[in-house]
């Protein structure tokens, strides 16, 4: 009975071992994060509703603390202005091959070829330059990902599926959230001189910015985790199995 319970054991752990994506949850929503699938990157700057201007910023990968440190300079990509223009970030060769968007076929990497490797973090940020619409605060940078990252300590990306690509590919939403939030600590953007910068509203919808070529982490289900917990307890019992007959078998 107690073979037939580590057998049965050892091909959970097969299955969960060998099966590729078996069992795998993918995280989106507030303060997600994408990364490289290994192709050609594009971006594509969508609705823009923001009152401030903003520049997309890209940062060369891999190799990168994340959130960069002092004096790592960003690519600047794109205005939020420029409704409608794609872009090539990343390529496996001289130029995009348009899978994403049309737009980008043909166009040189801004950032970086070859892209950097799948599973990658793909760093993003917005921008937004000192005393626009008539407001007195300094500049300011937000990035994809944790809040941590962030000036105010909050989350300031809202990642969703968008649609395919032209060759079919799973496209992905970005929207920031571009005023910060001013009540979490003593900022210099939200300490301004009067008249003061607005206080976020955390909707995640005055800047989209498209994006191709990307993915999000996979993550094991809790339920993936059981069984593979399961798995490794049947390989140890048989590995101590085998060690003990060996043992017996040389006394």
């Amino acid at each position: 009975m107690k073979q037939i319970a580590l057998k049965f054991l050892m091909v959970i752990a097969l299955v969960f071992l060998l099966i590729p994506g078996h069992s795998l949850a993918t995280t989106l929503g507030l303060g997600g994060i994408l990364t490289s699938n290994g192709s050609d990157i594009e971006v594509l700057v969508a609705v823009n509703n923001a009152d401030l201007i903003n520049q997309l910023q890209g940062y060369l990968n891999p190799n990168l603390t994340i959130p960069p440190g002092p004096g790592v300079a960003p690519t600047n990509l794109a205005l939020n202005t420029q409704n409608g223009l794609a872009l090539c970030l990343y390529s496996t060769a001289a130029t995009c091959g348009g899978g994403g968007f049309a737009g980008a076929t043909g166009l040189a990497p801004l950032i970086a070829t070859p892209p950097p490797p799948a599973g990658t973090e793909v760093l993003f940020s917005i921008f937004i330059a000192a005393n626009q619409g008539g407001y007195t605060y300094s500049a300011y940078t937000v990035y994809t990902g944790p809040g941590t990252r962030n000036p105010d300590g909050q989350t300031h990306d809202n990642v969703t599926t968008d649609g395919l690509g032209i060759d079919g590919t799973q496209l992905f939403d970005v929207g920031f959230e571009d005023l910060l939030t001013c009540s979490s600590g003593p900022l210099s953007p939200c300490q301004p001189s009067p008249p003061a910068l607005p206080n976020s509203d955390r909707d995640f919808n005055d800047t989209h910015y498209i994006y191709y070529g990307l993915q999000p982490p996979s993550v094991p289900e809790p339920t993936s985790l059981v069984l593979m917990g399961f798995g490794l307890v049947g390989l140890s019992a048989w590995r101590r199995r085998q060690k003990t007959k060996s043992d017996q078998e040389g006394n």
